[in-house]
């Protein structure tokens, strides 16, 4: 690729990741500018801290995992070859390194401030933190399921089953199922608008289609820099969500009774059958 091609192409991501990082401070900028009266959420205190501490524990137990030397998952499939073929860019470093400034800097910070500026801003530092810490709590989840699975799958990364040895850090090798930054740019952006809309906040939905175009940007990037298949980032939006969604609801539901239409989740057993399921009212 020429050298003015190059630089084209990077400008061109850099230009992306500076409209997102804007968009991502208008969004906690925007969200501190309603007024809403903050509902209170169960399980706050101890319970809290109890579950930062086990998800913090099993994410350091997975990192002193080894990362496999070799694929167990090498074969490919027409699917993610296809999209691989119509996303792929030529500079794929670019684009992996875009992904990273997307997901780590941008997402995670939009997440944490609109989780926290709004009941900062009302004098709530209270609320602010046990919102940071329930969207902390659901990403290091999500992120220590994805180093288990990562290893246990083995799975040839698209870049390296094209050309070997490209990526000079071996580790990264194998490790492909399946994305990480995906899931966890999920969890962050899901996170934060459960959070959100448990707390009552009436920006809870322009939130979510925010956190959620920025983390899908962050996920596509994966693809278009060869770091993973479609269907790994496929499976990490999912997973992101379920720990992003299902955590906050299951653990951190409103504490007192609303007319509003609420969302909660509880195990439902029934006993004409063996079977576990999960009820939502709304």
């Amino acid at each position: 690729m020429p050298y003015n091609a190059v630089n084209d192409v990077k400008m061109r991501i850099l230009r992306s990741v500076l409209t997102t990082l804007c968009i991502a401070m208008l969004l906690g900028s925007s969200a501190a500018s309603f007024a809403t009266e903050r509902e209170e959420l169960d399980n706050s205190g101890w319970v809290l801290g109890l579950e930062l501490g086990i998800s913090a524990a099993l994410l350091v137990g997975v990192a002193f995992l080894d990362a496999p030397e070799s694929c167990r998952w090498c074969a490919t499939n027409t699917f993610d070859e296809s999209i691989r073929s119509a996303l792929k860019a030529e500079d794929d470093a670019a684009a992996r390194l875009a992904s990273d400034i997307l997901v780590f800097g941008v997402v995670s910070s939009a997440a944490l401030a609109v989780s926290a500026l709004p009941p900062l801003l009302d004098d709530e530092g209270i609320a602010a933190l046990q919102n940071v810490g329930i969207v902390l709590s659901s990403t290091l989840a999500a992120t220590a399921t994805v180093g288990l699975i990562k290893v246990l799958a083995a799975r040839e990364r698209p870049i390296e089953h094209h050309h070997p040895g490209k990526l000079e850090n071996a580790a990264e090798r194998y490790v492909s199922f399946f994305s990480g930054h995906t899931s966890i740019a999920f969890a962050l952006a899901s996170s934060a608008t459960t959070v959100a809309y448990l707390r009552g906040e009436d920006w809870a939905l322009y939130s979510g289609l925010g956190l959620g175009a920025l983390a899908l940007t962050g996920a596509s990037l994966r693809i278009v820099g060869d770091a993973h298949w479609a269907s790994d980032v496929l499976v990490g939006m999912g997973v992101g969500t379920l720990f992003g969604v299902g955590l906050p609801l299951l653990l951190h539901g409103r504490s007192k009774s609303d007319s509003r239409n609420q969302l909660s989740a509880q195990p439902l057993f029934l006993p004409t059958a063996p079977q576990f399921g999960v009820t939502l009212s709304w």
